[in-house]
């Protein structure tokens, strides 16, 4: 059984992209969404469950209710889910926002490429670094 990735956008239109780029890419992790930051900090504070742990978190940072940062900062200090991999994907690329994020533990700050041929490629690299070759800590997985 595959892990989920979780996905945290509030842009339908984003979310529809990343869904079809993860098709064309041929991840087959099933997506977990949320849709702002306080249904995903309900989530991340009543799951607790192993098996409901997730490969990756992708991240966006300006979202409606809890925002990006916030979120970030509640999950690099919660214990639960500091070791779960967290990438900001975010349409910013103020210098602040990405030194703030890697400031709170993010692990990858990827800016949104507007153009499709470029955000094929960020999330094929991503595919291939995050899911294909790197190694999580085995208690992650533990069933």
């Amino acid at each position: 059984m595959k892990h989920p990735i979780i996905v945290i956008e509030d842009s339908e239109e984003d979310f529809y992209t990343l869904q079809r780029t993860f098709q064309k890419a041929e991840i087959t992790h099933p997506i977990q969404r949320f849709s702002n930051g306080d249904e995903a900090l309900h989530y991340f504070l009543e799951t607790t469950q192993a098996t409901d742990s997730p490969a990756l978190i992708l991240l966006d940072l300006n979202l409606p209710g809890t925002d990006g940062r916030q979120l970030l900062q509640e999950l690099k200090t919660n214990a639960r889910w500091k070791i779960t991999p967290v990438i900001v994907l975010s349409s910013s690329i103020n210098p602040k926002d990405i030194q703030d994020c890697y400031q709170l533990g993010a692990n990858v700050y990827m800016a949104k490429s507007l153009d499709l041929a470029t955000f094929r490629e960020q999330i094929q690299t991503l595919k291939r670094y995050w899911l294909d070759f790197a190694k999580l800590p085995q208690p992650y997985f533990a069933n």
